[in-house]
């Protein structure tokens, strides 16, 4: 059932609405992506310098990785989705891969960490290109200036 106030709404203004919806989940998402970007930000320097037979050189790779990918592809995605999203998959699918096939002394503890760090770059990819299959509008409002 319709509300009354909605009721009175134009197909067109319906269809705005359900785009600037869109527009703030794709921004929410690539936000978040922004905030899970500054993580192996902090968290690089202390598994650098603990490296050992604790903390594998896998993490380590995977952590650059995604200090190298996770943020400045979250940002690049207000201009420009599509690239964004490859590039996270692409990011996502070689992390994943390396750990899966890396021996990872610490056990099962550190492969659900780099599968977690593997993940994040694929769950935004994944949802750049599905809100780009989708024709979700661009984050970004590109006004026409007269």
């Amino acid at each position: 059932m319709l509300d009354p106030e909605e009721s009175d709404l134009t197909d067109e203004q319906r269809e705005e609405l359900k785009n600037d919806l869109r527009r703030f989940w794709g921004r929410v998402v690539y936000f978040t992506g922004m905030l899970a970007g500054f993580i192996p930000l902090i968290l690089l320097p202390s598994t650098i310098f603990t490296a050992g037979a604790h903390n594998p050189g896998g993490a380590v790779l995977v952590q650059g990785f995604n200090l190298l990918t996770v943020l400045p592809a979250s940002v690049l995605a207000y201009w420009s989705r599509a690239v964004a999203a490859w590039w996270l998959v692409v990011d996502g699918v070689v992390l994943f891969c390396y750990s899966t096939l890396r021996n990872v002394p610490g056990g099962a503890v550190d492969r659900w960490e780099l599968f977690l760090l593997a993940g994040i770059p694929l769950f935004l990819g994944g949802f750049g290109l599905y809100s780009q299959m989708n024709r979700w509008p661009p984050l970004l409002n590109r006004r026409k200036t007269r």
